[in-house]
């Protein structure tokens, strides 16, 4: 828990930059129009490619909602995260818990 004091000194900019600093810098951008979107590694950015593929098949389906996923891990990581409420990278300076360590990295 946060106490009263250390809320006081709290400065959601210095926040932020902290947990821009957990992650490299994405040194692979995508190429698409309208697609803002980099990695820090270049096999991340080529399975993000693929998702910009029209007839692109998503077999993987989720029992509990209608969801649909391309790959086998993404509909694990939906499961963890949406339906069981997996919260696993917690922040080191605030109370704040997220499914995904790139979530947290985002944090603004």
């Amino acid at each position: 828990m946060t106490s009263s004091s250390s809320l006081l000194n709290f400065n959601p900019v210095d926040h932020h930059h902290h947990h821009q600093q957990q992650s490299p810098q994405n040194r692979f951008p995508c190429t698409f129009t309208a697609c803002h979107k980099s990695y820090t590694r270049q096999s991340d950015l080529a399975i993000h490619i693929k998702s910009h593929n029209a007839i692109r098949e998503y077999p993987f389906p989720c029992a509990l909602c209608d969801r649909k996923f391309a790959r086998k891990t993404d509909l694990s990581r939906h499961n963890k995260s949406v339906h069981l409420k997996e919260r696993d990278y917690a922040c080191l300076y605030c109370d704040q818990a997220f499914a995904r360590k790139d979530t947290r990295t985002r944090l603004v």
